[in-house]
């Protein structure tokens, strides 16, 4: 994929950068004192900006380009050990490395990072020298130690801000060079990343309760059926189709098992096998109950208060005589028709139970204030419009 913008940070040594062989999975080799250059030449990006304090080794990194200002390189060379660079000299500079690199160079003067505030700045430098859209590759090899970690969270911000993706976070591992070939790996960060990816859908799904988030993150490891059967379940689910969203989570369950997966996956997977096992309850009622409870805890009321009268309604179908079929719709009114004149008699917990679910939906459903004062009183606190449904939704144990 071609790269837009590679982000380079310096970082500061005493002795300099000593020249390094630097070794990529592919076999690709490149022999530089500075890692962001070899990369370069590698990805061969649009534009590099270059990420450093006043004291960081800029003069490391020009010197090693040729045809350059001998005066410019030692005002430089000053500047960098007194820790007094400034943007006009980057500026100078730039120009001047642009000539040899064949790409726009925009070199980004920072603070050392040290607190909240500066931390914040560096986020807000790099969202203003980055297009929307945009795909990044971050080098962090010569970085100040702490400087990697905020790279991914500028990673994650720019891409949930700005659409900006970040293709790779790469690292030249000198300390790991080998002894004989003298040739040092060069590290890519990715499982980082794709691990975020798999945490944000987390968040996402803990607060939503909606799996298709993990669609596109199973697509991306190969199980397309899989992450196609996530789909369909979910939105059968969210359109309170429950029946039919039982068939593709029973298929994912028990291809899930069986597929060929990434660590990441496996990882991750057992919250996700938790959160569809109603589909392996045996009964309709059960399932749409499982489900309610869920909704329930997850602050989706209108959902567990659906989910919840149907539930009810289900299992009161489920104990007439002839197996009436329970997603037949006229069947269904036919026995609410019947509970309204009395035809099926129902306990007082059966009717308590599927008057105050009915008469909670409806509320929630409409936004209007209920004639019912036990709704009323249900719905004037979070905490009593929780209590209020759980309990509703435990009497379906006893109907």
């Amino acid at each position: 994929m071609a790269i837009d913008s590679l982000i380079s940070f310096l970082g500061k040594s005493v002795t300099g950068y000593r020249n390094a062989t630097y070794h990529f999975d592919d076999g690709y080799q490149v022999s530089v004192p500075y890692f962001g250059l070899g990369l370069v030449q590698k990805i061969k990006p649009k534009r590099l900006i270059l990420v450093g304090t006043p004291s960081s080794m800029w003069d490391v990194f020009f010197a090693d380009q040729n045809n350059q200002d001998d005066a410019l390189l030692s005002e430089l060379f000053e500047a960098s050990h007194s820790g007094t660079v400034d943007e006009n000299l980057l500026s100078k500079c730039s120009d001047v490395l642009e000539e040899q690199l064949g790409c726009e160079v925009v070199s980004i003067l920072i603070e050392f990072s040290k607190d909240e505030r500066e931390q914040v700045a560096l986020l807000a430098k790099l969202s203003e020298v980055i297009a929307d859209n945009e795909t990044l590759a971050i080098d962090v090899t010569h970085s100040f130690r702490h400087l990697p970690m905020l790279a991914m969270v500028a990673s994650r911000f720019l891409e949930k801000t700005r659409n900006i993706s970040t293709e790779s976070i790469y690292y030249g591992a000198l300390e790991m060079t080998d002894p004989i070939t003298k040739l040092t790996p060069v590290i890519e960060l990715n499982g980082l990343l794709k691990m975020l990816d798999w945490v944000d859908a987390l968040a996402s799904f803990e607060k939503s309760g909606d799996f298709s988030d993990f669609t596109s993150l199973y697509e991306r490891e190969g199980l397309n059926q899989l992450a196609g059967l996530l789909e369909q379940a979910s939105f059968y689910e969210r359109t309170n189709q429950i029946a039919q969203a039982r068939k593709p989570l029973q298929a994912f369950l028990a291809q899930e098992a069986n597929a060929s997966q990434s660590p990441i996956i496996d990882l991750f997977s057992p919250g996700i096998r938790k959160r569809v096992e109603w589909a392996q309850e045996a009964k309709i009622s059960e399932r749409q109950s499982s489900v309610a409870m869920y909704y329930l805890d997850k602050g989706d009321y209108l959902r567990a208060a659906t989910l919840g009268y149907e539930a009810v309604l289900t299992k009161i179908i489920q104990q007439q005589p002839g197996n009436s079929d329970v997603q037949n719709y006229s069947v269904r009114e036919k026995i609410k028709n019947q509970i309204r004149d009395k035809s099926i008699v129902l306990s007082p917990e059966e009717l308590a139970s599927l008057k105050n679910l009915s008469n909670t939906r409806n509320a929630l459903a409409h936004g209007s204030r209920s004639t019912d004062g036990t709704i009323q009183k249900a719905m004037s606190t979070e905490k009593e419009l929780r209590d209020f449904l759980a309990e509703a939704l435990a009497q379906l144990n006893k109907i």
